[in-house]
């Protein structure tokens, strides 16, 4: 869907297409609506067609008017072009309460996007680049939607996602690592996150390197229930603790999930892995449930732990 914007800037008569919210496929904000023209070229960057080939595209700073304050200070767009054609683009500001970049919006043209890979990533190299001129030492954050790929391309560039549910975190990193729609592994409704670029990853993203792989991951265990494939799954996660999950890759969300946050700890001489299970587990079936335990002792045997305890209560 298109809108036409008829704007008058300079008593000049412009005429400007604004691209349909439903179609933003990075950052679940606001479509544009200030005053948008071309500035200036800032730099030549190479993404790829869908044959390999490398393809020259050029990053331009355009004209974004926004003095309400409401996002941040110093907006700011750059926008990434293919022959004189828009491929994608990207507005941000100085954060309000935050040392960081504010992003508002980072966008990729669908059409353009069936003939072309690695705008985002490009647009993406930029917004470190900005964060860190303005003093903000690469840190980013913003909103991601949950339409394909928002949750998982941020997540495979170092972003955190900033979330009191971390079985979300689990199921993004799950759906990263393998390759699984993301959508098939999150509750319905769930319609963005919050995440954070750092400063560590900012550094990383730059220099090619993908944080969540150095996180220790593993399958448990597999199983067969109902004539679906069911796993076991171990995600390393901060501070000693990690994610342990039950996934499937083709039932229903609600029945599937089984879910906890585990540690690791110690007491009299004795190794302990003591689980705390999620409250939404009661969509998991009986013999979910009792894989998971089966799972939990299996991981005790291969980690050298004496016992596991599971903690009816939030870690």
């Amino acid at each position: 869907m298109k809108i036409l914007n008829t704007i008058n800037f300079l008593n000049i008569k412009c005429t400007n297409r604004i691209r349909n919210i439903n179609n933003i496929n990075f950052c679940g904000a606001n479509s544009l609506s200030k005053d948008i023209f071309e500035k200036s070229p800032i730099k030549t960057v190479t993404i790829k067609n869908t044959k390999g080939n490398n393809v020259d595209a050029i990053i331009k700073e355009e004209f974004y008017k926004d003095d309400t304050g409401f996002f941040g200070t110093n907006p700011k767009m750059l926008s990434l072009n293919v022959n004189g054609k828009r491929l994608g683009y990207a507005v941000m500001y100085d954060s309000k309460d935050e040392d960081e970049l504010y992003v508002k919006e980072l966008y990729t043209e669908e059409n353009f996007r069936r003939h072309y890979k690695g705008a985002g990533t490009e647009l993406l190299k930029c917004l470190v680049e900005e964060s860190k001129k303005r003093g903000h030492k690469g840190k980013i954050s913003l909103t991601a939607s949950n339409v394909p790929p928002p949750f998982v391309f941020y997540y495979k560039n170092n972003f955190q996602a900033i979330s009191k549910y971390p079985q979300y975190i689990a199921a993004i990193d799950y759906a990263a690592r393998n390759n699984v729609p993301v959508s098939k592994l999150l509750p319905d409704g769930m319609s963005a996150l919050t995440m954070q670029l750092d400063e560590e990853g900012a550094e990383a993203f730059l220099a090619g390197k993908k944080l969540y792989e150095q996180k220790n991951s593993f399958t448990i265990a597999k199983t067969n229930i109902s004539n679906k494939e069911f796993e076991a799954s171990y995600t390393e996660a901060e501070d000693g603790c990690f994610y342990f999950q039950i996934i499937s890759k083709n039932v229903d969300k609600k029945q599937q999930r089984w879910f906890a946050t585990g540690k690791f700890t110690e007491e009299n001489g004795k190794k302990y892995i003591r689980l705390y299970p999620i409250d939404e587990n009661f969509y998991a079936s009986n013999k979910v449930c009792e894989f998971a335990k089966e799972s939990a002792q299996i991981l005790a045997e291969k980690t050298g732990v004496d016992a596991v305890e599971i903690i009816e209560e939030n870690l």
